[in-house]
């Protein structure tokens, strides 16, 4: 329903339409526009896959998310993080509040990753972490909000 509050979002890739799908869930009238079509930009480059590097303080949320989001292709999957030498000390952290939360994160040295991995830095992070196939959701999120009456227009 309608709040009679009207909002136009440019861009209809992954993020735009994910601001669409939460503000049309507000009550927001949504229009999306598109030079292209749907996915056309960033959402449909690095083989579709999105990953999120997040603070610590969001990792909670993100957690939560990967349940909430999964009629999207939200998912979780295996990753080794590799971060540079400087990045160690906040590898570091994520993996610790991940475990905190019942996350699988693991702190190991490269030689321990079957020497198959070479980086910047001296240790890896493997943790499970959210997924999900820009195809797939920029699909299923273009579907939802045609349901919930979004229009959308070619932005010239």
């Amino acid at each position: 329903m309608s709040s009679g509050r009207r909002v136009a979002v440019i861009g209809a890739g992954l993020a735009g339409l994910w601001t669409a799908y939460h503000l049309a869930r507000r009550g927001y009238e949504v229009t999306v526009y598109e030079k292209e079509y749907p996915g056309y930009g960033a959402s449909s480059r690095a083989a579709g896959i999105l990953s999120l590097q997040l603070p610590v303080p969001l990792l909670k949320y993100a957690m939560e998310a990967l349940d909430h989001y999964s009629w999207v292709g939200v998912r979780e999957t295996p990753t080794i993080w590799v971060p540079r030498r400087e990045l160690c000390r906040c590898a570091e952290a994520v993996a610790a509040e991940l475990r905190r939360l019942g996350a699988v994160a693991e702190v190991m040295k490269l030689d321990e990753v079957d020497g198959l991995l070479r980086g910047e830095g001296e240790k890896a992070i493997f943790m499970m972490q959210g997924l999900v196939n820009a195809g797939d959701a920029v699909n299923a999120l273009t579907k939802v909000l045609a349901e919930r009456g979004s229009r959308s227009g070619a932005a010239r």
